[in-house]
């Protein structure tokens, strides 16, 4: 199988707590790999509380998120980021030339009702870039994202969509 069908399909496969649900099950958090789908409630009766890793700083969070339902996928190149003559480059390709993206985005968080969606469109978004990601994402009902790049070897820079502006994000 194709690595990057293989990739989105994980997300349809994996985090599945609506199959738990089928089976009585009402409140689950599921998460394998950076994707995170969530039913009903804490035992405190709290949404979940989801952390997404800073880029530059894997020990901090660049936020947290909570999730009471529906899925969240976090795309990003912190732990497949390459140098190769002083310059980085990411594992995510863009479609268009067949080569890693070159728009410094680093981090796409994307708050969805499906893991596989999410998922997919949290790698799109990386490809496509805060501007015209963000716009993409301001027309899907339902969907919002946080999207991170370098501005700096040690800086980034941080948007998020209209409905995940209210989040504490920690650049």
């Amino acid at each position: 199988m194709p690595r990057a069908s293989r990739s989105i399909s994980a997300g349809s496969r994996r985090a599945t707590p609506w199959t738990l649900r089928k089976h009585g099950v009402e409140d689950a958090l599921v998460e394998i790999g950076g994707e995170t789908a969530a039913i009903g409630l804490t035992r405190e009766r709290d949404p979940w509380l989801i952390g997404v890793r800073h880029p530059n700083q894997p020990a901090r969070f660049l936020t947290t998120i909570e999730l009471e339902g529906g899925a969240i996928a976090t795309s990003g190149d912190y732990f497949n980021l390459y140098e190769l003559g002083g310059r980085l480059y990411s594992h995510i390709i863009d479609p268009a030339g067949g080569t890693p993206i070159t728009n410094n985005v680093c981090s796409v968080t994307v708050l969805a009702t499906k893991c596989a969606f999410a998922d997919a469109l949290a790698t799109g978004l990386m490809v496509m870039g805060p501007e015209r990601g963000l716009a993409l994402v301001e027309s899907l009902p339902g969907v919002e994202a946080i999207i991170a790049w370098r501005t700096g070897k040690d800086t980034i820079e941080v948007r998020a969509s209209r409905g995940a502006r209210h989040y504490d994000l920690r650049p």
